[in-house]
């Protein structure tokens, strides 16, 4: 697929047609080709009913093994995805439990977990379209997005250079507490529904499950011998794969020994699930997501409980 790249301005400026279809970054890792195609897939799979019609027929277009990140063949049924890469699994415990706990401590989560879902479900068309893409900002929504530049994509998604975001996610998951000390990792993020990240990324790890799911990728072509995997990744995690498939050797140069350690054991992981085929692994498997979910709602229990201190404070005075 020829996918003409175009410019910020010249989406305002000028009278371009909707793209056909989702673009991809294609790389090579190890002998096996990918293409990978970032999503901006919101909570229901799109942030407007055009947007998520436009991914469901570039899917269905794909041809070959397709490989989706956790949650997207619920997103989009009858799309043909093959499989998904478990990035969960990425998660310590701790992270489960701080998720969970913010998810329902913070009201301002909840408020923006639940307007943007609304507002997904209710908006057909894109605002880019029906603002007669005046804005720069209406981009975040739009099909027109994926004219853009992959880095280009990036900055506006608010993210730091691949490098640099994978750096500091591995330096977060190697001490326990950086989940409880907040510390922001974005720059300014121009969308409005794609501002919940800066409450919850720093225990979503974003750039170590895109570690996770090359890997787990990688290692599921090479069970099944497949020379070509289509990656359906959020916007962001494509750029993030291509880096770590490209520059994989000189960016553990830089890396300290703490961090090459969790990257390592992020990587094993990855691969290791890719290969489980026993039942006795896939009730394993299934054992660490019935624990992964009960980690997120002790944490949310928690807030629960505080919320009923507080409350019982106030009733005494």
């Amino acid at each position: 697929m020829v996918f003409q790249r175009h410019n910020v301005d010249s989406l305002l400026n000028s009278e371009i047609s909707k793209p056909e279809s989702l673009d991809y970054l294609a790389f090579e890792l190890d002998g096996v080709q990918f293409r990978c195609f970032g999503i901006l897939h919101g909570i229901t799979g799109g942030l407007n009913r055009d947007y998520r019609e436009f991914v469901k027929q570039s899917i269905r277009s794909i041809d070959g093994i397709k490989l989706a990140e956790k949650g997207m063949k619920q997103l989009y049924p009858g799309c043909g995805i093959d499989a998904e890469l478990e990035d969960w699994a990425v998660l310590r415990p701790i992270d489960c439990i701080v998720m969970g706990f913010q998810l329902l401590a913070d009201p301002r989560c909840l408020y923006m977990i639940t307007v943007d879902a609304l507002r997904e479900q209710w908006h057909k068309q894109d605002a880019f379209i029906v603002n007669q893409r005046k804005y720069r900002v209406d981009l975040g929504e739009s099909t027109y997005f994926h004219y853009l530049n992959e880095q280009e994509r990036r900055k506006i998604a608010g993210f730091l250079p691949s490098q640099q975001a994978i750096s500091n996610d591995l330096k977060s998951m190697s001490h326990w507490y950086s989940v409880i000390i907040p510390k922001a990792r974005h720059t300014r993020i121009e969308h409005p529904q794609w501002r919940r990240l800066l409450l919850l990324e720093r225990v979503m790890h974003i750039p170590c499950r895109s570690i996770h799911m090359l890997h787990y990728a990688l290692a599921y072509a090479k069970k099944y011998r497949h020379l070509q995997v289509n990656l359906l990744v959020g916007e962001t995690h494509n750029t993030d794969m291509q880096y770590l498939a490209t520059h994989q050797n000189e960016f553990v140069k830089t890396l300290s020994t703490k961090q090459k350690k969790v990257m390592d054991k992020i990587i094993k992981r990855g691969a290791r699930l890719a290969h489980y085929s026993s039942a006795m692994e896939k009730s394993h498997l299934f054992f660490k997501k019935v624990t992964y979910i009960i980690l997120l709602l002790t944490g949310a229990s928690s807030a629960i409980v505080l919320y009923g201190l507080i409350f019982k404070s106030l009733s005494l005075i």
